[in-house]
């Protein structure tokens, strides 16, 4: 490469539209929230979506929110302070006033994540015209100013779980086409709750919907905010839509969200055993949740068939973003091992080519082919930085020999059958441009079938097609078996720095290398999470993780058990724990007679003298 390891660049903003984008019009009703506008409005004009208008709806505020709204108003298309007919009608005289082909509102004390509208744009573009368009988001929690995720697992739609008053829906990440907005009539002014529930539901009945698998948004939960302090009225309200619209006088979605709220009701009369009853009642309900739709909490594990689901893997068609304004663009090394993976790699390396990030370096490393790669590597030969097609090692060995060759500041590798979300490397780069002390950063990732679609991966207590990416402590890494989710490797990108400091990658593991490394740059490194999805992580036969997981458990515990604390209390908690764990999941529904107790002495055993590998014991299981 020629250019110049840093870049600085501006938008254009002379350039063209790209046709297959639709128009968004956003409408923010607002009252009294004028602590909380300026966030709600930068969200929006921050995205640099060129076919966006935004209306304000104020209610008549008393505070300083018509300040806000004039200091905008020549980005805004139409704005207004008084008295109205409540949120509902505000949010339908806003919509008229919008005249685009996509609709949504946020309120006042929410807001947009970083490129939510280019997801949405771009769904439309791969699915357009479709009455709804459904994402995931982040409830921000003020008070202790911290993000949670709205869903932690892949979105579906079910119109069942709706009519029976499940509301699983998130009202900012949702995105209504403006014809079919306008024939259901838009919301329904008498209701002050569940007039998105109500809205999605009636469109969902008569339109496919597009999945988004993406956070969009970010809901503000705040001790004034209406589902903090609907309690009753809100649990009323939602039983006498799902009445209405599910045909029973209480279905079980009503009655988790009544038990729930006479739960928080149920304080003042400090009665420890009623509160233990509605507790144990909402438990019951949640089994209930599991049994019908697949997950305790509500949110359905399969969808309807009629609607899509819209994955945003990076590809040469996107219609393309504008690169933020002024950022700083770092180098960024990208090295792919590969080894017969023709039917994958290409969609892999046009990921990461179809990115337009000035500064990348894009190195492919393959293991000597013989199904087809080389033709596929050659093809695109001209925008990589070097490539190679000779024996090596092993996947390990190939990405060491690519870190070795990399010249960048930033460095990553992304597996031939995996790929690149779209606008994954800019947000990278803007991280590490933004902090200069910052080591290393992760996203989520989506698992993806062989056919490129949403793949279900099994986490123990629920399936989920999202690869929620989560930090443990150090210390708690090596306890494999105690929790589910890692970091994704995909969507890991670091510094040349952090790498020279702790070594590359441990060549004697075959399958958790990549979790080794990271085990150890956890202890040193500076690591920030991007909350998106990053990349998308491939599972099929031929894929490492296609194997099964049995393998990867085998090199794990060799990982772990010379990593035990040494310290007789900690290390008999340790002890304890793996055992416990290995017999619930090699023994999981089975009776515990003989056969049961004498396995788990002989894992006990070997786990205390350190003699052996558990997890590669083919063991009987009883009947």
């Amino acid at each position: 490469m020629t250019s110049p390891a840093l870049a600085v660049l501006a938008r254009d903003e002379a350039a063209p539209v790209p046709p297959p984008l639709p128009s968004i019009g956003v409408v923010i009703p607002s009252l009294d929230q004028g602590r909380y506008l300026p966030r709600a409005l930068a969200s929006l004009f921050e995205q640099g979506y060129p076919r966006l208008r935004v209306v304000v709806m104020d209610g008549g505020s008393t505070d300083e929110s018509v300040d806000v709204i004039r200091a905008h108003a020549d980005r805004l298309a139409f704005w207004r302070s008084g008295r109205d007919g409540g949120q509902a009608a505000a949010v339908n005289e806003g919509v008229r006033r919008l005249g685009t082909q996509l609709v949504a509102w946020l309120n006042a004390d929410d807001f947009y994540l970083d490129g939510a509208l280019w997801v949405v744009g771009r769904a439309w573009a791969a699915f357009p015209g479709r009455a709804l368009y459904v994402g995931n988001g982040l409830r921000y929690r003020q008070d202790e100013d911290r993000y949670v995720p709205f869903c932690r697992r892949h979105l579906t739609l079910r119109r069942d779980a709706l009519r029976r008053g499940l509301d699983y829906v998130l009202q900012p990440s949702t995105f209504f086409r403006a014809a079919a907005w306008a024939e259901e009539g838009g919301l329904d002014p008498a209701l002050r709750y569940c007039m998105d529930w109500d809205l999605v539901l009636r469109l969902a009945e008569r339109h496919p919907a597009v999945l988004v698998n993406e956070f969009l948004s970010a809901s503000r939960e705040h001790g004034a905010s209406k589902t903090s302090t609907g309690g009753m009225a809100r649990a009323e309200e939602i039983r006498r839509l799902a009445e209405a619209r599910g045909g029973a006088r209480l279905t079980p979605g009503a009655a988790y969200y009544l038990l729930e709220a006479l739960l928080e009701e149920s304080r003042a009369l400090e009665r420890p055993g009623l509160r233990r009853a509605l507790y144990e009642g909402m438990l019951d309900l949640q089994q209930l949740f599991r049994a019908e739709w697949g997950n305790l909490d509500g949110f359905p594990e399969a969808g309807d068939p009629q609607d899509q689901v819209y994955l945003t893997v990076a590809s040469p068609g996107d219609p393309p973003r504008p690169p933020p304004e002024g950022v700083v663009c770092p180098r960024i090394s990208l090295v792919t091992p590969s080894y017969n993976q023709a039917a994958f790699l290409g969609t892999c390396l046009d990921s990461a080519l179809s990115q337009g990030y000035p500064e990348l370096e894009l190195l492919v490393v393959d293991g000597g082919s013989t199904d087809g790669s080389v033709d596929v590597i050659r093809e695109r030969a001209p925008r990589l930085a070097s490539w190679v097609s000779e024996p090596d090692g092993g996947p390990a060995h190939a990405v060491n020999k690519g870190f070795a060759r990399a010249t960048g500041e930033v460095l990553g590798w992304l597996n031939s059958d995996d790929a690149l979300a779209q606008d994954a490397l800019w947000h990278v780069g803007r991280a590490f441009a933004e902090d200069p002390d910052l080591d290393m950063v992760f996203g989520n990732a989506l698992y993806i079938d062989g056919k490129d679609g949403v793949c279900l991966a099994d986490h123990g207590w629920h399936r989920t097609g999202l690869y929620f990416g989560e930090r443990q402590p150090w210390e708690r890494i090596p306890y494999y078996w105690s929790y589910v989710h890692g970091v994704p490797q995909p969507s890991v990108f670091f510094r040349r720095r952090l790498l020279e400091r702790c070594g590359g990658l441990d060549e004697g593991y075959r399958l958790i290398f990549d979790f080794e490394l990271f085990w150890r740059f956890t202890r040193e490194a500076r690591v920030r999470k991007l909350e998106r999805t990053l990349a998308f992580y491939r599972i099929h036969p031929e894929s490492r993780t296609g194997g099964g997981w049995r393998a990867f458990q085998v090199e794990l515990y060799r990982f772990s058990r010379p990593r035990w604390p040494r310290a007789p209390r900690a290390f008999y908690h340790a002890w304890r724990d793996f055992v416990g764990c290995y017999m619930r999941h090699r023994y999981h529904g089975r009776p515990r007679g003989p056969a049961f107790w004498a396995v788990a002495a002989a894992v006990a055993a070997s786990a205390l003298t350190g003699l052996g590998n558990p997890e590669a014991w083919d063991l009987p299981r009883p009947r």
